[in-house]
């Protein structure tokens, strides 16, 4: 009895040993995504005997899914082997089952965890990659591997000399190019790579929030910018699929050039040269947000004095942290204004920041009629008449409001503009050429001259941009917003990924729109369990009131629209009338256009041909 029972035991250690031996499991595994904003994060690697697991998580999914995974989703290792996909069971109750093929619903609040099983990877498997997609939508993750691997530095990288210490130089405003160019560690031939620079406002020179004009070296596996600037300022550069750079100094006329290691999110700069290259590696890694949270300390204090004393005495703390640090004066002097900002920002905005504090914390579920009583309920955690005090010694105590160097940064556009008497600065020049740009009826002076050219250059380019595009109001989720006219239909697509979609322009003054949509209803109802999704555009022309009650009995996706982002969709079929129809394949492809109502029977004919049947 006592040897059966030795060598039962002996089998069970066997077993564990043999399934432990058999399974390797990545937590927060290393990879580049091409395409990392639109679908969220691999967590986690299994692999296992039997299968490989992968984990995800994505931390907003709209109302009508995250594009599915096809069928055709594969692994593939570094010899070209490939792994197919099997199913999308979750694996624990924090996941949600995922059919392949299918929209991915949220699970999570507005976010959705899930888990992709696939046939099992070679033992000793060190790497692999994802590839997979669905319409316009990329899925790829390249060199998928459990921790970050020390790239090899280039010979023309090595032994980078910097300078002791950098400053900011003088900010004069003149029209220039800042060149950057960034070596991309770890680029594969077939990877999507693509950049884009932003700032707020004039700051660029044209009125642009954003500037995506690049250029990609795949010899070299390297991204060139040649961005225009007023003046100098920080920018974000973001390398999609690795992340933001954010708060780079660019100064017309210069360049700047970074070694950026792809699969690194951490320290992505391996090393810099050109323009303040020490300062911009510094800032690329590194938190601005360790030294400007100023708000939690005032959390443990009972009293509006002691909140105010905290607040306090946590800015003196980073200040002193900040002076003791190793970089250079340049970066200090860029936090130091952060950091005298946000110490403003949370005195003059306890009441507000506390509130999102509270539902930051889960603490607190806000909505429009509970802000009244909230307001009443913490309007007393500061003094009003002593923030009023604190905050106008601030405005003229602070440097992050009267130095020179504010318009580094964007909060300078923000806040009041204190001027001495008898004297313009600069700063004020730059921010009245912002409002006038933004604001034609904006009346303040500007003395300088090269700012005065900007403006007019700026309203030209701003005049341009809005003359190709279109307002949207989104009826049936809310909200308005301008959009380029070419990008509208591709928005719709991507709002409705992995749907037929039926778009019908029309006017409620219509009488022939008005009989479609009831010739319409029972053939909706017929198709009620396809892959079809119906979108409603109407314009300006119609009434307001009619709309909003008609469109109560019209199920579908609702949107007013401006008559010249209108025009251009349907003109592009030849119609200049109502109703007009756009059919669109799963793939968001034209399959088929209708000026007036074709019928019932054509009509569904039509879309059973854009599923496919």
């Amino acid at each position: 009895m006592k040897r059966h029972f030795l060598s039962v035991l002996c089998g069970v250690v066997f077993l564990i040993l043999a399934s432990c031996s058999s399974s390797n499991v990545w937590d927060n595994p290393v990879y580049f995504n091409e395409n990392i904003g639109h679908w969220g994060e691999l967590t986690k690697v299994e692999l296992l005997a039997n299968e490989t697991v992968l984990h995800f998580h994505t931390g907003y999914v709209g109302d009508n899914g995250m594009a599915p995974f096809a069928e055709s989703t594969v692994l593939r290792t570094a010899d070209g082997q490939t792994f197919k996909i099997l199913n999308g069971k979750a694996t624990s109750a924090n996941e949600a089952d995922v059919v392949i093929g299918e929209p991915i619903m949220p699970n999570d609040g507005h976010g959705a965890s899930f888990a992709l099983h696939f046939e099992p990877l070679p033992a000793g498997t060190s790497c692999f990659d994802l590839d997979g997609c669905s319409g316009s939508d990329s899925y790829k993750c390249w060199t998928i591997r459990p921790k970050l691997v020390e790239p090899e530095i280039p010979a023309e990288w090595k032994d980078v000399k910097y300078a002791d210490n950098e400053t900011l130089p003088e900010v004069k405003v003149g029209e220039g190019i800042f060149h950057i160019s960034v070596k991309c560690l770890g680029y594969r031939p077939g990877m999507n790579i693509e950049a884009g620079v932003e700032s707020f406002g004039m700051s660029l020179g044209v009125s642009r929030q954003g500037y995506d004009d690049f250029s990609f070296d795949e010899e070299r596996g390297e991204v060139v910018v040649d961005l225009p600037l007023s003046y100098p300022r920080q920018v974000d550069f973001s390398l999609f699929g690795l992340g933001t750079l954010r708060g780079l100094v660019a100064a017309p006329g210069n360049s700047l050039e970074l070694l950026v290691d792809i699969y690194n999110k951490e320290n992505p700069v391996l090393s810099a040269k050109g323009f303040l290259a020490k300062t911009n590696m510094q800032i690329a890694n590194s938190d601005i947000n360790s030294y400007s949270d100023v708000f939690k300390a005032s959390l443990t204090a009972d009293n509006s004095q002691a909140r105010l004393d905290a607040i306090h005495s946590a800015a003196e703390a980073n200040i002193e942290k900040l002076n003791k640090s190793s970089y250079t004066d340049a970066y200090k002097q860029l936090i130091l204004f952060r950091v005298e900002y946000d110490t403003y920002y949370v005195i003059t905005n306890y009441l507000e920041t506390y509130v999102k504090n509270m539902m930051v914390e889960g603490k607190l579920s806000l909505d429009s009629q509970q802000y009244p009583d909230l307001v009443q309920k913490y309007s007393t955690l500061l003094d009003p008449e002593a923030v009023d005090v604190q905050g106008q010694k601030m405005l003229q105590e602070y440097g992050c409001f009267n130095s020179p160097l504010a318009p580094y940064w964007d909060m300078f556009f923000l806040v009041p503009i204190n001027v001495k008497e008898g004297e313009v600065s600069l700063r004020a020049d730059l921010y009245n050429a912002f409002q006038k740009v933004m604001n034609p009826s904006f009346d303040g002076v500007i003395n300088n001259e090269v700012c005065n050219k900007l403006v007019e250059k700026a309203k030209a380019a701003r005049a341009e941009m809005f003359a190709n595009m279109g307002m949207v109001e989104d009826l049936t989720n809310g909200g308005t917003f301008p959009i380029p006219i070419s990008q509208f239909v591709p928005a719709l697509v991507s709002m409705h990924p992995g749907k037929v979609i039926l778009i019908d322009f029309w006017e409620t003054w219509c009488s022939p729109c008005r009989k479609a949509h009831k010739l319409m209803a029972p053939l909706k109802e017929s198709l009620k369990d396809k892959d079809i999704d119906y979108i409603y555009i109407a314009t300006s022309s119609s009434d307001r009131g009619k709309l909003e009650e008609m469109i109560k009995d019209i199920p579908g996706h609702h949107f007013l629209v401006s008559d010249d982002l209108a025009h251009a969709i349907c003109s592009k079929v030849g119609s200049s009338s109502v109703p007009t129809y756009l059919i669109l394949d799963k793939n968001g492809m034209l399959v088929q256009s209708f000026i007036g109502f074709p019928g019932e029977e054509t009509m569904k004919q039509t879309l059973l041909q854009a599923l496919g049947e």
